[in-house]
């Protein structure tokens, strides 16, 4: 076995050094690369450059927005990857188990319970609702910030400094949960591996690819919820929309997507876009400001109510 490898192991050896030593022959026009910089950091600076003339030139020339609304309000939910079928019709359920009712809390006024509804195929979504004990005033959809759960938001959970009494108006009030910016779920126990991807961006990272997004799961599932709204007894009752922070991105677009919706408030949203890409990654849109800019977008809302705070 030895006596057959060695020399066969010196014929490969010595082809292999042949093979190098025989200079390549050079492409005309073309010489070598002479370079001691860091290529993969010049790519990335190139690639920064590229980027940056591209936003330049898209607020330099932007094009028109569509005069036609229709057309102007697909095109903008197809950048927002707001364009899967929605089920119909959305039945409100209550969550509850035999351990844990739906009920959370209950006023003189109003209950609060813990809610649930069908979106998409195979995606449903969960809040609370706050329901009058008399015909309601409005029907609102609240929607706070990516950080702050609905609990939070009403002061029934630690984590939030600034809770709302939303019980006493007489509003019909929906607050859906937004895809959070915790990390606590990103990894996989069997595996034993986690990172510190937010949920947000884990589920951005793969969506965008396929031309959906975060913002645009949760525009789908705050119409699904106006569907709900105008389903009721009695259905002329005004719907609004309110969001701050995260939130207020998604009651901007609902404002302008939804026609139904006759007063927006949209507070700690609303800037100009031409540096989202130095926020977080999952508010990353394609060609919004060709058209789509929060200015553009607001303008789409008139001459229905918008409330604008900083």
């Amino acid at each position: 076995m030895r006596a057959v490898l060695l020399p066969t192991t010196f014929f490969l050896f010595s082809a292999a050094g042949n093979l190098h030593a025989a200079s390549p022959p050079k492409l005309p026009g073309t010489t070598e690369l002479k370079n001691d910089a860091d290529l993969s950091a010049e790519m990335v600076a190139g690639i920064d450059r590229l980027a940056m003339k591209e936003i330049d030139d898209a607020v330099a020339s932007a094009p028109p927005s569509p005069l036609d609304p229709d057309a102007w309000r697909e095109r903008y939910r197809t950048l927002l990857g707001a364009i899967d079928e929605r089920i119909p019709p959305v039945e409100m359920a209550y969550i509850a188990t035999t351990q844990e009712p739906s009920l959370i809390q209950e006023t003189d006024t109003s209950t609060i319970h813990r809610v649930r509804w069908p979106v998409l195929d195979g995606v449903d979504w969960e809040g609370l609702l706050i329901q009058p004990k008399g015909p309601p005033t409005a029907r609102v959809t609240l929607l706070p910030d990516a950080n702050v759960t609905p609990e939070q938001l009403l002061g029934l959970q630690a984590g939030f400094d600034e809770a709302l009494d939303l019980t006493q108006g007489g509003c019909q009030i929906l607050i859906p949960a937004l895809i959070s910016r915790e990390n606590h779920l990103s990894g996989h126990p069997p595996v034993g591996k986690s990172t510190n991807v937010t949920h947000r961006e884990w589920l951005f990272r793969q969506a965008f690819l396929l031309g959906r997004h975060p913002l645009g799961y949760e525009i789908q599932a705050v119409v699904a919820a106006i569907d709900w709204f105008t389903a009721q007894t009695p259905n002329d009752t005004p719907i609004h929309v309110a969001g701050f922070g995260g939130g207020g991105r998604v009651a901007l677009a609902i404002g302008a997507l939804d026609e139904r919706v006759s007063k927006t408030l949209v507070s700690g949203a609303f800037a100009p876009r031409e540096n989202a890409w130095q926020e977080p990654i999952d508010r990353t849109f394609f060609g919004l400001l060709n058209g789509f800019g929060d200015a553009e977008v607001a303008a789409r809302i008139a001459p229905r109510t918008l409330i604008l705070g900083h």
